[in-house]
């Protein structure tokens, strides 16, 4: 856990994923590959991403934040896809 705490203290790196999240957030949800959705859809990928925000908090407040939105909003466009693929099965 030392080298992803190394990671995550780098400005570079904290930089490019805080920019990253932020034009995530900010392009209106872009569809996401059906594989992304899939880990998602899966609740130990989803306890593991959880974990590393907890982690990530202890170290970098606003990293934990931006990840913890782009989560949320994945966690949305997941909730959305399965119920418009439910209404069409009724079509």
């Amino acid at each position: 856990m030392d080298t992803v705490t190394q990671y995550l203290q780098n400005p570079y790196v904290s930089a490019t994923l805080t920019i990253f999240l932020v034009l995530y957030g900010a392009l209106a949800r872009p569809d996401l590959p059906d594989f992304v959705m899939d880990l998602f859809d899966n609740a130990l990928f989803r306890m593991l991403v959880l974990f590393l925000i907890a982690y990530t908090a202890s170290t970098n407040l606003q990293v934990a934040m931006l990840v913890a939105v782009g989560f949320t909003l994945t966690m949305n466009l997941l909730s959305e896809r399965k119920m418009a693929e439910g209404f069409m099965a009724y079509q």
